[in-house]
């Protein structure tokens, strides 16, 4: 009897050293983890303002070099060429082949344009539509790739964890932001359809706005979050150490009494 309560000891002290490593390694390596994300994720502060774009972009369409029927072209080119940059620096990968065809098959209108003057309107307007497209393309893929982002880092926490982040104020405006963004969205993507192509632009900018607006929010309260899960975690390691010490000794007490059960049944009935 000895020997097995001797080895339910050592097998709940064994797990309960295990679990104590693993607490210690987990707040060692999320520290270490955020202090490396705090010196070089600094992606957020590349973004421009999706106005300050959309001013820039139209500054370059009305410059006099362009003629009047190339500025929807230039418009669009330049706002395609800088969120294609943004997903590149973000994401570290080359953007999918479709923006890319669209601008190929863009230039081949404006190749055609200069061939033949008669119809450089329509061309030019063809090249204008395969880069609003082009543009239109690669801000879905941002806002789906910063979706996938955020989403996959909130998993990695429990939900009622993440309601004690701030007393409860985090996940009350990580949620106010993620319907902001979804709700940005769904209205870009009803507006496709919209005769002014200029506004169904803007829309799908202003969406990419509110998922980097998203995303920017949750990274700043990362730091927060893991301190709390560390505490979570080192809280319920402790209770796990309680219950283990007092499994521990009541085996001990138990084993005690079975060994001595004659003498005390002797010391308590016999007299």
């Amino acid at each position: 009897m000895r020997t097995f309560f001797f080895c339910i000891a050592k097998f709940v002290l064994s797990k309960l050293n295990l679990l104590l490593g693993r607490v210690d390694y987990f707040i060692i390596d999320r520290i270490f983890a955020i202090n490396q994300s705090l010196k070089t994720n600094s992606n957020g502060n590349l973004y421009a303002k999706a106005d300050e774009v959309i001013n820039e972009a139209k500054k370059h369409s009305e410059n006099p070099a362009f003629k009047q029927k190339e500025r929807d072209f230039v418009y669009y080119y330049y706002l395609t060429k800088h969120y294609t940059a943004v997903f590149e620096s973000f994401f570290g990968i080359i953007p999918p082949i479709q923006i890319f065809n669209e601008s190929r098959m863009a230039l081949d209108h404006i190749i055609r344009a200069r061939e033949k003057e008669e119809d450089s309107a329509e061309n030019m307007g063809k090249a204008a539509n395969h880069a609003l497209r082009g543009l239109l393309d690669i801000l879905k893929l941002n806002c789906a790739g910063l979706r996938k982002k955020i989403q996959k880092e909130h998993k990695k926490y429990p939900s009622k964890l993440l309601g004690l982040v701030s007393n409860g104020d985090y996940i009350k405006m990580f949620v106010e932001l993620q319907n902001k963004a979804e709700t940005s969205m769904f209205e870009a993507k009803l507006g496709e359809s919209e005769r002014i192509k200029t506004d169904v632009a803007k829309k799908f900018i202003y969406a990419f706005e509110a998922h980097d607006e998203w995303l920017q929010f949750q990274q700043e309260y990362r730091g927060t979050v893991i301190a709390v899960y560390a505490k979570y975690r080192t809280i319920r390691a402790m209770s796990f150490l309680f219950w283990a010490i007092t499994s521990v000794i009541t085996a001990v007490i138990a084993c005690y009494i079975w060994e001595e059960r004659m003498n005390l049944i002797n010391y308590f009935f016999a007299k």
